[in-house]
């Protein structure tokens, strides 16, 4: 939990009353809307690591919950891997997120289906998410955010006797090959996923309709899309190509690879690899994205800021991602 002085100083942070040193804008400037983020929690079971260590890891989580309780954030989003195993373990760390006054949303991750293959079924109704993909608006309409199932072509995501579990078996063969043949950029590995071809269709429909709109999109996955990685969704390529697609796209944002990533590609899109909040040496490690008309910048409770605008140069990848260090 905070202290009452670390609890000030993070009000402090979020008021604005702390100078950071990012791309200058006018320092009255406000941005139209934040919101909240951490991702890859990953709680282990308290049967695996012992009580005092289990609470340990659940303060890391009691710690951002208060934190984005005592902002101004419009929703918060974790990104996955809310557990590391366990469906018990699950209700307990649910009882502890449910705990936020804030809207917040799901993404889904690889280990909340490191669960016995007759409760794989029951991690979205726990969750309280309307589907295992899913888009949700800005309050004042600006922005169109999308929610992607990474695992919804997955080995571990479903029982071992389902359609499903046989469809993706298929499919990470079919991916596999296709990379062999030097078809394919993205190496597809056995316990990453894939997005559907229903999943595909939605994501342009529901892009299109963004566009149309006016709006612009962030999306959120738990794997990664961009750039080459060894956690990369199977048919990344076959996303990146839609995405390519769309000029309103600003950032696609992701969990998956505890030590983060950050990378921009030609267009000027950003993908965003954020830390684990397990592996953080601190008290624990969440964000506050600023959402401004051109831009938006990152923060954390350390007091350190990215501000990412649309098409920066690639000069400036390196150095903003500096930022991303403890």
């Amino acid at each position: 939990m905070f202290t009452r002085n670390q609890l000030t100083l993070f009000l402090l942070l979020l008021c604005g009353h702390l100078h950071f040193h990012a791309v200058a804008k006018a320092e009255d400037e406000r941005p139209l809307f934040s919101f909240g983020l951490l991702t890859d929690i990953q709680v282990p079971s308290p049967e695996k690591i012992g009580n005092s260590a289990y609470e340990k890891y659940l303060n890391k989580l009691k710690i951002a919950v208060e934190a984005f309780n005592a902002s101004n954030v419009e929703f918060v989003i974790q990104l996955g891997d809310l557990v590391n195993e366990d469906i018990h373990n699950l209700d307990i760390v649910l009882n502890e997120w449910n705990k936020l006054n804030k809207p917040n949303f799901h993404v889904l991750g690889n280990h909340d289906f490191c669960v016995e293959d007759q409760e794989k079924t029951l991690i979205v109704p726990k969750l309280q998410m309307p589907g295992r993909y899913y888009d949700f608006s800005s309050q004042d309409g600006s922005y169109r955010f999308l929610v992607l199932d990474g695992n919804d072509l997955s080995i571990g995501a479903y029982p071992k006797n389902s359609p499903e579990h046989a469809k993706s078996q298929v499919a990470f063969e079919y991916y596999m090959k296709e990379f062999l043949d030097g078809k394919r950029k993205f190496v597809p590995r056995i316990y990453e996923g894939g997005i559907g071809e229903t999943q595909m269709k939605w994501i342009k429909h529901t892009l299109d309709d963004a566009q149309n709109k006016g709006q612009k999109v962030i999306l959120f996955c738990h794997q990664l899309l961009y750039p080459v990685d060894d956690h990369n969704l199977w048919n990344a390529d076959d996303l990146k190509r839609i995405v390519d697609q769309y000029d309103n796209i600003v950032a696609f944002m992701n969990g998956h690879k505890h030590t983060g990533l950050q990378a921009s590609d030609q267009r000027g899109v950003n993908y965003i690899t954020f830390k684990s909040t397990l592996n953080s040496n601190t008290d624990s490690r969440f964000y506050i994205i600023d959402v401004y008309p051109e831009h938006f910048k990152i923060k954390k409770v350390s007091e350190k800021v990215m501000d990412y605008r649309q098409y920066q140069q690639h000069a400036q990848e390196q150095q903003q991602a500096t930022l991303l260090e403890e």
